[in-house]
Order: structure tokens, then sequence, then C-alpha cells
């Protein structure tokens, strides 16, 4: 009985201790399900909040879009856009409203397929148009662009601006879709010939101005120089003081008048582009000897001291256009005399040589005159111009000088510039390349051939025509 009851004893602690053992694993299941459904509900949780906030940024995004959509075609319909897109393996297309519009379609009237699309460009415009799909279809360019002509609906054509780009092509590079606007430009067209218009008739009116100019000065200088020749018979008649000082202030206001005239006429051939250069070959010191003594006398009369100063290397011979050096050396030392009233104009001369057959030709002409502010420098070699309304009251001239003497040397491809300080004198500077002669045997002979030939003139008989009967008197 005791063995049954200890067998019996065994049995019921070995029950309570699988008892125990399973509720241990119970609670530990429990908790771990607890746990685990703890981590669920913290990872729904997580989900939710990651939901609502992507919801909340496609919703923003969405917005975002649409807002950019509505700025765009707010543009597209402030620019006078429209949209098109060609599928071109289905060969259809899709306009805008807009297009359509433009032409005098309504949209459903207006072309299907680029094929026919071509119906309505102007025949003149189909071969720029193909040309250029076809290259950035190939990818020869980056956009598609053409300006060319439309028929409307109403008659007539229509100047429009297409641009266009290619969006997708297949995997071997082959496109298969382009998109791009379209624009009304015909506005811009017609400013455009307007522009061309208006350009014809200013240089046509620029060209009428040069040619009356011209004209003018050609009519005036006759009778003018027949008042001078008259002036210049009368003084050699032994007049007496009193005629004789009348006779010289009309020859020095013919003369000036000459000046004046001479200002104008070479203003209006630069002006009209009828400026000639005659190149040829001449003797420097010669030509600055000559310059020099036409202003000596005026420079004495002024009391101030002319000097000439140059390089004993100079060169002897140049080949260009001597006439025009002429004048600009007469232009700037004549400035320089006329704004000065004591002290000296100093002219001095430098060559440089950049190539073996050329030199360059610098001339600089200081005075000690009146002087020119900074900020005039530009404005006095400007057309009509001087530094101020007392100096053309003061010293007279048209302010034509120094503009024909900038646009003489830069047409030789030469410069100009000036230094100047209000009354302390003005520096002037200019340099004009030149060629120098290969041949200087076969020149000097040519001259000598020449001066030879006119010295055997003398008795000569010279045939005079001239139907201006006041040149006849005079001649």
């Amino acid at each position: 009985m005791s063995e049954e009851l200890e067998a019996i004893k065994k049995i019921l602690i070995r029950e309570r201790l699988a008892r125990k053992q399973a509720e241990e694993i119970i609670e530990k299941k429990s908790l771990e399900l607890y746990n685990l459904n703890q981590q669920l509900l913290k990872a729904n949780h997580q989900l939710e909040e990651k939901i609502l906030e992507r919801t909340k940024e496609l919703h923003e995004k969405n917005l975002q879009i649409k807002s950019n959509e509505e700025r765009i075609n707010l543009a597209i319909e402030s620019a006078g856009l429209g949209v098109w897109d060609w599928n071109i393996e289905k060969n259809n297309l899709f306009y805008s409203e807009e297009i359509a519009g433009l032409d005098g379609y309504t949209k459903d009237e207006f072309l299907s397929t680029f094929n026919s699309f071509f119906d309505i460009i102007h025949p003149d415009d189909h071969d720029k148009t193909k040309q250029g799909i076809v290259a950035h279809l190939k990818g020869e360019t980056k956009r598609f662009t053409v300006d060319i002509r439309l028929l409307k609906k109403s008659g007539g054509y229509l100047w429009v601006f297409i641009a266009g780009k290619v969006i997708q092509r297949k995997g071997n590079g082959e496109a298969t879709r382009i998109t791009g606007v379209y624009q009304d430009i015909s506005y811009k067209k017609q400013a455009e010939l307007d522009l061309i218009e208006a350009k014809e008739k200013a240089e046509y009116a620029s060209q009428a101005k040069a040619d009356f100019l011209s004209t003018m000065s050609h009519e005036i200088r006759t009778p003018l120089n027949g008042i001078i020749g008259t002036t210049n018979l009368l003084l050699e008649s032994e007049p007496n003081q009193e005629q004789l000082k009348l006779l010289n202030a009309l020859k020095f206001s013919g003369k000036t008048l000459i000046h004046i005239i001479n200002d104008i006429l070479d203003f209006s051939k630069i002006e009209s582009g009828k400026i000639k250069f005659e190149n040829e070959v001449f003797h420097l010191k010669e030509l600055m000897d000559s310059v020099f003594s036409t202003f000596q006398l005026r420079a004495e009369q002024k009391g101030l001291e002319l000097t000439f100063k140059c390089p004993a290397e100079m060169p002897k011979y140049l080949f260009g256009d001597s006439g025009k050096l002429i004048i600009v050396l007469n232009n700037l030392i004549g400035n320089a005399i006329k704004f000065t009233d004591s002290g000296s104009v100093k002219v001095l001369g430098n060559f440089k040589y950049p190539k073996k057959d050329e030199v360059i030709v610098e001339f600089s002409i200081s005075d000690s005159g009146i002087g020119i502010s900074k900020e005039n420098y530009k404005k006095v070699f400007e057309s009509f111009s001087q530094e101020g309304a007392y100096i053309n009251r003061r010293y007279g001239g048209t302010g034509l000088g120094l503009a024909i003497t900038k646009r003489f040397v830069e047409i030789q491809k030469g410069n100009i510039s000036v230094e100047s300080k209000v009354g302390a004198g003005s520096t002037f500077t200019f340099s004009i390349p030149y060629l120098i002669p290969k041949n200087i045997s076969k020149t000097k002979k040519e001259i000598k051939q020449t001066t030879e030939l006119l010295y055997d003139l003398g008795g000569a008989k010279i045939l005079l025509v001239e139907d201006n009967p006041m040149n006849q008197m005079i001649a």
C-alpha cells in the first residue's frame, strides 16, 4: 500500500512539475506574443504614419505639378504659344487649341497627320522644314527650329515659329516621339520688313544729303573762286591803302569760306563712302618741308615758334596716299596754331618698322595753347563739335577738322589720340602704316623723268575750256 502511495505521490509530483513547466512556457509564450503584438502595433502605427506622410507628399507634389502646369499654361498663353506632339510611329499629331486657332481653324478641322500638315505650308518653305526635321531626328541638332508660312483658313499666309525636340527614342536610337511649341511671329516679320524699309529710307536720305552737300559745295566753290581770283587781280592793280585793307579782308574771308566748303565736301564724301585713295610713291622729307613752309609765315605772324624734328634715319620714299597725309598734318598743325596765342608748336616724327617692307609713320603735334578738358577728349573728334560754344565764338570753325582727320587716319588703318590739360596745351598723336617701295632707283628715275617733262613744257600752248564767264575772265 505504501508503495502504491509512493508511486502516486511521484506521479503527482511529476504532474505538478509538468504543469509548472507548462505554465512557465505558456507565460513565456504569452509574453512573447504580447511583445510581438506590441511590435506589430508599433509597426502598424509607423506604417500608418508613413502612409499619411507619403499621402501628404503625394498631395503636395500633385499640387506642385498642378501649379507648375498652371504656370506653364499661363506662360504659353502669355507668350502666345501653342503646343504640339507628334507620335512618329503612328504618324498622329496632337495640337492644343491655340495652334488651330492661330490659322482660323477649329481643333477638329486642323490636320491630324504630319504629312497633311505640309499641305498648308508655303511651297517655298517645304525644303527647309523637311531638312530641319530630318537633321534633328538623326540627332544632328539639339532641337528643331524653323520660321515658316502657313496657309490661313481665310486665305493668305501667317508667319509662325516652330520649335521641337525628340523626347522618345527606341533602343537603336530611332526617334518615336517629338514635341514642341508654335508661335505666331507675323508681327515680328512685319517689324523686320519695316526696319529694312526704314534702313533703306535712311540710307537714301543720307545719300541724298551727301549728294546735296557735294553738289552745293561745288556750286558755291565756283563763284567763290571767281571772287578770290578777282580779288587777287585787284590786289595786283596797285590799290590805295584803304582799298588794300578791304581787299585783304575780302581775300581772307574768301579763303576761310573755301576752307569750310572743303571740310564739308570731304565730310560728305566720307559719309557717303566715296573717299578714294590715290596711292603713289612720294618723298616724305619734301612733303614735310612743303607742309612746314605752308604754316611758317602764319606762325611767325602770331609770334609762335614752329619746329619740325624727325630722326636722321627716316625713310626717304613711302608708298601710300600722300594727299591724305597732307590733309591730316594740315588740320592738326593748323589747329595747333589757331588755338595757341603764345609759345610754340612742335611737330615730332617717329618711325617703326614692324616688317621689312612696312613702316609706321607717327607724328606728334604739341602746342602751348588753350588745351582740352579730359572729359571732352572724345567730343573734339565728333562731327560739328567743339569743346564749347565760347571756343566757336572766339576761334570760329565748323568743328569738322578733327572729325575728318580721325576718319582719314582710321580708314588707312591708323590710330589717333590726344593728351591735354586746360591752359597748358595739347598733344595730338597719330600713326599710319605705309609700304616702303622696293625699287627705289626706278622710282627716282620716274620722278626725274616727270620733272624734266614738266620743265620741257615751257612755251607750250594751253587750251582752256571753261563754261563759267567769271572763271574765263580770271583764268
